[in-house]
């Protein structure tokens, strides 16, 4: 199942599937992620990052999926300069928890 981390920190531990935080996912069948992530470390996952020569998410992307992208990396720095201009601490903070999907 292909899924995506958002929040690295060690308690903050859950990942996106189809749209759906799961802070609970030992039970789902995880197989495909961009890049590693610790808490991971015990899952048989494939890393596209590995197949890409280590290429960032930008750098790999296809032509046909870039605006898409683009889009979505806006939209999150944009979050992230609104928490951080309201003071607020993203090491002690879950990033999902403060930004809605």
């Amino acid at each position: 199942m292909l899924f995506q981390t958002l929040d690295n920190k060690r308690d903050c531990i859950g990942v996106v599937i189809d749209g759906e935080i799961h802070p609970e996912f030992d039970d789902l069948d995880l197989t495909h992620a961009w890049d590693y992530s610790a808490f991971l470390r015990n899952k048989d996952i494939q890393y596209a990052q590995l197949y890409c020569g280590g290429k960032t998410l930008l750098e790999a992307c296809p032509e046909h999926l870039e605006d898409a992208l683009n889009n979505s990396l806006t939209r999150m720095k944009g979050f992230v300069r609104s928490l951080t201009q309201a003071s607020i601490d993203l090491n002690k903070h879950c990033f999902y928890d403060l930004v809605p999907l």
